[in-house]
């Protein structure tokens, strides 16, 4: 009796395991935290990168901690367009959501790695079409 008890136990705690859950908006379960694809991009209102951003991902566009010992001011993510800089957060805004084709966010050791020195709170790359 313990032993089926505990098979069915395993089993329904396997079944809440490999099941996907909505987002807080009622989307699809997110399939990474630091990439938007194009599938979600589509399903959005939004109508540039800045609020696509600020509904799907708002954690991405937080001021993190200061730049440097010497500086008490804290930095925000820089923008990359297509492998270019873009410009600082509010440049996302100029991006119709109607260009984007994916956006991810860079940490700032993936940053540093990809796109060089200077990124200390890291980078969000979008790729238009």
């Amino acid at each position: 009796m313990r032993l089926l008890t505990g098979i069915v136990i395993l089993s329904v705690m396997g079944l809440f395991a490999c099941s996907t859950t909505k987002g807080t908006h009622g989307a699809k379960a997110y399939s990474s935290h630091d990439h938007i694809d194009f599938e979600e991009i589509q399903t959005s209102t939004s109508n540039n990168a800045y609020d696509l951003i600020s509904y799907l991902r708002p954690h991405w566009l937080r001021e993190r901690g200061p730049k440097s010992i010497r500086f008490e001011e804290a930095s925000s993510p820089e923008v990359y367009v297509n492998d270019l800089r873009h410009g600082d957060i509010s440049s996302l805004a100029t991006i119709s959501t109607e260009q984007i084709a994916e956006i991810r966010f860079f940490n700032t050791g993936d940053a540093t790695i990809r796109f060089g020195l200077n990124h200390p709170s890291g980078v969000i790359a979008v790729t238009t079409f």
